[in-house]
C-alpha cells in the first residue's frame, strides 16, 4: 500500500512528511529535499531542521496555524511559506497536513502531510496582483468584458470619466454607452477585427452617464487562451472631446475670419490655387471677385463699432447664401471681401452672376437695433463695388487673377465716386 501511495503521489511533484511529535524525526519522501535542492542523505530529517529551513517572516505564521490545528481550531494544518534552497534561494511551499495519532490525553502523537512546490503561482498571483494594482490605478478608463459582451469589470478611473458606477454597468453590453452617432460601419469594422483576434483602434462618439457626448479613443483587446479561443475583450478608453475641441478651434482660427465666419485670407489663397489646379486638369474656367463696401466707414463713425461688426456679420452671410455650397466666400479684412466660383460654364454671363451677388448683399437695408444705436433701430443702405477675373482668359497665376480682380473692383469704386460728384 505505501509502495502504490507513493508512486501515485510522485506523478504529482508532492514532498511527503511524515513526523513524531515525541522524538521530532520527520521521515520524507525523495522529492521532499529535491524540492528544495538537498541531497536526500545530507539534510537531517528533524522537525527543528524543518524549523531552520523556513523563512522567518513565515515561521511565526505557519507554528501559529499548526497550533490552531492541534488545538482543533482547524481541521486541516495548511501554510504558504518560503523555504531555503542549498544554493540560497528562497521557494514559495504550501505545507499542508493532519494529525492522525493522538494519546489518551489527545496530545498530538503524528501528522503526516504534504509540501508543494508553488513558487510559478505566486509568482503569477504577484503578476496578477500588480496589473490589478496598474489598471486600478490607470488613469485611462479600462472595461472587461466576457464574449456576449457582457461588461465584467470597469476600473474606478472609468467612472470619474463617465459618471457610470460599477453596479450601473456589471453584467449589461457595452451599447449601453452608445450615442447613437458613431457610423454603424465603424462597428462593423470593430467587430470584424476583435473576432478575427486582432486589437482595434479607432474613434466612437459615447455618452457619459448625464447623456453628454462624449468623443474617445479606444482601443479593444482580444484575451486568447491556450487553445487559441476568445475568451474576453479588453477595452482602453480616454476622452478625447475637448481635445478635438481645441483642435478644431485652433483649425477653425487658422482658417477662418472670427467676425464673419468666412474663409479668411490665407484659407481664400489655399483654396484658389486648388480650384484652379482643378481647372487646369479639366479644362475649366474659375470666376474670381472682389468686393468692397461703399458707404461702411460713416456706420462705424455714426454707430460705433458694434453696429459695423454687425454690418460685416450680415453681409458675410448674404454673400454666404447667394453662391453655392461649394463655391468659396471669403473676408480679406476690414470690408474687403472675395468670391471663388469653380467649374464655370461657357453659358453662364459674368455679369448676371456678379449681379446677383450684388442684389443678395445690398438690395435690403441693414437694421441696426436700439441695443446697436443706443437709441430707435436704424435702416442704414450700403453699397459694394465689383472687381473680377477669369480663369484662364485673364491670367493662368493666382497672382495675376488676383491682380486683375482688385484692379477691376477699385475702378469699379472710383467711377462710382466720380458719378456720385458730378
Amino acid at each position: 500500500s505505501q509502495e502504490q501511495m507513493s508512486l501515485s503521489l510522485s506523478g504529482t511533484e508532492l514532498g511527503l512528511w511524515d513526523v513524531n511529535f515525541l522524538t521530532g524525526e520527520i521521515k520524507t519522501n525523495p522529492r521532499w529535499s529535491e524540492m528544495l535542492g538537498y541531497p536526500a542523505e545530507n539534510l537531517t530529517k528533524s522537525f527543528e531542521t524543518w524549523q531552520q529551513l523556513v523563512h522567518p517572516d513565515d515561521l511565526p505564521v505557519a507554528m501559529l496555524r499548526l497550533a490552531e490545528h492541534i488545538h482543533g481550531k482547524r481541521d486541516v494544518y495548511q501554510a504558504d511559506i518560503r523555504m531555503r534552497c542549498s544554493n540560497g534561494d528562497w521557494k514559495w511551499v504550501q505545507t499542508k497536513g493532519k494529525v492522525f495519532e493522538r494519546d489518551a490525553q489527545g496530545r498530538p502523537l503524528r501528522a503526516n502531510g504534504t509540501h508543494l512546490d508553488i513558487s510559478e503561482r505566486k509568482a503569477l498571483e504577484h503578476q496578477l496582483k500588480t496589473l490589478t494594482l496598474a489598471v486600478e490605478h490607470s488613469p485611462v478608463a479600462t472595461v472587461f468584458t466576457d464574449t456576449t459582451p457582457k461588461i465584467i469589470y470597469v476600473n474606478p478611473r472609468f467612472t470619474e470619466a463617465t459618471g457610470y458606477k460599477k453596479e450601473d454597468v456589471i453584467g449589461k453590453n457595452p451599447k449601453l454607452w452608445q450615442s447613437g452617432n458613431t457610423p454603424l460601419k465603424t462597428y462593423q469594422e470593430l467587430w470584424d477585427t476583435i473576432t478575427h483576434k486582432r486589437v482595434w483602434s479607432g474613434e466612437l462618439w459615447n455618452k457619459s452617464k448625464d447623456g453628454a457626448p462624449v468623443l474617445e479613443s479606444i482601443s479593444i483587446a482580444p484575451v486568447v487562451d491556450d487553445d487559441g479561443e476568445v475568451t474576453n475583450y479588453v477595452a482602453i478608453k480616454q476622452d478625447i472631446t475637448e481635445k478635438r475641441q481645441m483642435e478644431e478651434t485652433i483649425w477653425f482660427q487658422a482658417n477662418y475670419d472670427q467676425l464673419s465666419g468666412l474663409a479668411n485670407r490665407n484659407s481664400f489663397l489655399e483654396r484658389c490655387r486648388l480650384a484652379l489646379a482643378r481647372a487646369e486638369r479639366h479644362g475649366q474656367k474659375v470666376l474670381v471677385v472682389y468686393i468692397d463696401l461703399d458707404r461702411f466707414k460713416p456706420v462705424n463713425d455714426t454707430y460705433g463699432h458694434s453696429a459695423g461688426d454687425y454690418v460685416i456679420q450680415e453681409f458675410s452671410q448674404r454673400l454666404k447664401g447667394a453662391i453655392r455650397s461649394s463655391d468659396t466666400a471669403a473676408r480679406m479684412g476690414g470690408d474687403e471681401f472675395t468670391v471663388v466660383i469653380e467649374d464655370l460654364h461657357e453659358q453662364q454671363s459674368i455679369a448676371s452672376i456678379i449681379d446677383q451677388i450684388h442684389e443678395s448683399v445690398v438690395s435690403q437695408p441693414y437694421v441696426l437695433s436700439a441695443e446697436l444705436t443706443g437709441k430707435e433701430p436704424v435702416e442704414v443702405s450700403i453699397g459694394a463695388s465689383f472687381g473680377f477675373a477669369v480663369y484662364p482668359d485673364h491670367g493662368r497665376s493666382l497672382e495675376a487673377l488676383l491682380s486683375q480682380a482688385d484692379g477691376a473692383m477699385y475702378a469699379h469704386k472710383q467711377q462710382k465716386v466720380r458719378t456720385a460728384t458730378q
